[in-house]
C-alpha cells in the first residue's frame, strides 16, 4: 500500500537484514507538484518512481514526506527489514 510518513518525522529509514532473491523492490514516489519538472529533482530520470533494489545489510534514508511501497516478495523465504523514523530536533 502506497504511503508517507508525515506525522511530523523529518528522516525514514529502512534497514534490511535477509533478502532473498524475488523478494520485492521499494518504490519511491515524489508526491510534490511539478517534482519531476524541477532542475534538482530527487529521482536520475524523468519517471514518477525510484525502484530500488534491497540487499541485506542496506540503509536507504528518506524523507519521511516520500510516498513509497513495497513489491510482493515473490520468494518461498522471508525478507526481513527494520523501518523507523527520525525527528531532528535543534
Amino acid at each position: 500500500m502506497v504511503h508517507s510518513h508525515t506525522n511530523n518525522y523529518n528522516l525514514s529509514g529502512v534497514y534490511y537484514l535477509s533478502v532473498p532473491a524475488d523478494s520485492g523492490e521499494i518504490v519511491f514516489r515524489d508526491p510534490r507538484p511539478g517534482a519531476n519538472q524541477a532542475p534538482c529533482r530527487l529521482f536520475k530520470d524523468d519517471g514518477d518512481s525510484e525502484y530500488f533494489s534491497p540487499s541485506a545489510g542496506l540503509i536507504l534514508l528518506f524523507p519521511s514526506y516520500l510516498e513509497h511501497y513495497v513489491l510482493p516478495n515473490r520468494s518461498d523465504a522471508d525478507r526481513i527489514s527494520m523501518s523507523f523514523d527520525l525527528t531532528l530536533e535543534r
